[in-house]
């Protein structure tokens, strides 16, 4: 009597599961359950496929959990398991996953550096050009007064522009775009805008009042030096009859005037 034993089917691992990330990231950890059938015992080899049609051997990955590296592309893994009981028999092979790999954002570009004076609003910050990225574009606005060391978010500012408020204080803005794709956002900051907010204007001290003399010449008046603002002065005298109404003096630019 001649038996002959036909070993089950080998049954392919099944491996978990497909994801999108942003691009240069690293992918979660594949897993793969062991496979069943045959006789065993079984080995493994996990391969990549840039197209899903041409796969590669990826080199010392084989166990049933594999940690793709960082990707710029969409990639695609299986894992071949192989049946080495007595005979050999053919390989069977898992169904592949996808990593799907958004392209690289684009933050695009906005408005320009300004200078304003101590408690001014700034012009609007509009954008020269708008986010890209492969998912759903979405933007919000940071804000940092340290220098760029530290990003706030600004509440609320969601616009491809925005009109920041009165200013007390040197502030940089930054953009951020987001590109969501599978509810995976992706993001990227355009560079820095600076508003520099000049110090507070210290007005020149005019010296004492005086009382004359009808038809006398006073003395000549002296005034201190302005202090704040972007350190560049000038200056001009004015008179009034009423301390109300008050009426440029011309010519009478220097810090002294003789009335």
């Amino acid at each position: 009597t001649i038996i002959v034993t036909v070993r089950p089917v080998l049954v392919a691992p099944v491996v978990h599961s497909a994801q999108t990330i942003c691009n240069g990231a690293v992918p979660a950890t594949l897993t793969a359950d062991q496979a069943s059938g045959g006789s065993g015992p079984f080995t493994y080899q996990w391969q990549s496929s840039p197209n899903n049609v041409i796969w590669s051997d990826i080199p010392g990955a084989t166990a049933l959990t594999y940690t793709p590296p960082a990707l710029l592309s969409t990639t695609w893994y299986r894992i071949v398991a192989t049946d080495n009981g007595t005979p050999a028999c053919n390989p069977n092979i898992s169904l592949s996953v996808q990593i799907t790999v958004q392209a690289v954002v684009s933050p695009g570009a906005i408005a320009a550096n300004q200078v304003i004076c101590n408690g001014a609003q700034p012009n609007p910050l509009t954008s020269g050009s708008a986010g890209s990225g492969s998912g759903t574009i979405s933007y919000y606005w940071e804000q940092s007064t340290d220098g760029g060391s530290t990003w706030t978010l600004i509440p609320g500012e969601t616009g491809i522009g925005y009109a920041p408020p009165p200013l007390i204080l040197t502030t940089k803005y930054r953009r951020v775009t987001v590109s969501t794709q599978n509810s995976v956002a992706c993001i990227a900051a355009t560079s820095p805008l600076t508003i520099t907010v000049n110090q507070v204007l210290t007005p020149p001290v005019a010296s004492t009042d005086q009382s004359i003399c009808y038809n006398n010449a006073p003395a000549q008046l002296t005034a201190t030096p302005a202090s704040g603002g972007n350190g560049s002065y000038s200056y001009l005298w004015q008179w009034s009859p009423d301390n109300i109404t008050w009426n440029n003096l011309a010519g009478e630019i220097a810090l002294t005037y003789n009335p």
